[in-house]
């Protein structure tokens, strides 16, 4: 009888192993398919992989880390091919790209990539003082990352030129 449990748990074991040796595969495919700028077979490959089952936590953040990141590459390519309504429609790719960092981060709270990622999706969301807040998180976690302090200063440098803007608005002396 103990053989049996210990056998299965060894079966049980086995299994995660593989269904994290596919989605690693996966991954690979799918950043290859990103590298290529080739944003929605990238997707296809990370979602794919996020759909197998009993992953290790750290390897969905990866993924839904990943997946984000394609999400606003599309966006860039539809916009860049003026094929994109500029409208705050639910399937446009940055609220896609927001959820999937948002669920990376849930996963893997301490990670500085998934707050990066979160703020990637605010500022392309034109919300910069969200963006502000989760990179300040992310150089929280990775204080001497430059894409992350660069980020943050292309938000705050926004967001003050939004604020000056508006404060010359005739609107805002309305109130």
């Amino acid at each position: 009888m103990k053989d049996d449990i210990e056998f299965k748990s060894t079966e049980v074991n086995a299994v995660d192993l593989e269904n994290t040796k596919e989605a690693a595969r996966l991954k690979e495919l799918g950043n290859a398919a990103f590298n290529e700028n080739k944003m929605s077979e990238a997707i296809q490959y990370f979602t794919k992989a996020i759909v197998i089952s009993n992953l290790p936590s750290r390897d969905l953040a990866i993924l839904y880390s990943n997946r984000s990141a394609a999400h606003l590459g599309l966006y860039e390519q539809r916009k860049n091919e003026k094929r994109i309504f500029f409208g705050k429609e639910t399937n446009d790719e940055r609220y896609q790209s927001l959820l999937d960092a948002k669920q990376s981060r849930n996963l893997w709270p301490t990670w500085p990539k998934a707050h990066f990622r979160i703020g990637k999706s605010y500022s392309s969301l034109n919300e910069h003082e969200k963006a502000i807040n989760s990179f300040e998180r992310a150089l929280a976690f990775a204080p001497s990352d430059r894409a992350i302090k660069d980020a943050l200063d292309d938000s705050r440098t926004i967001l003050q030129r939004q604020l000056r803007q508006e404060r010359k608005s005739p609107i805002y002396h309305l109130c």
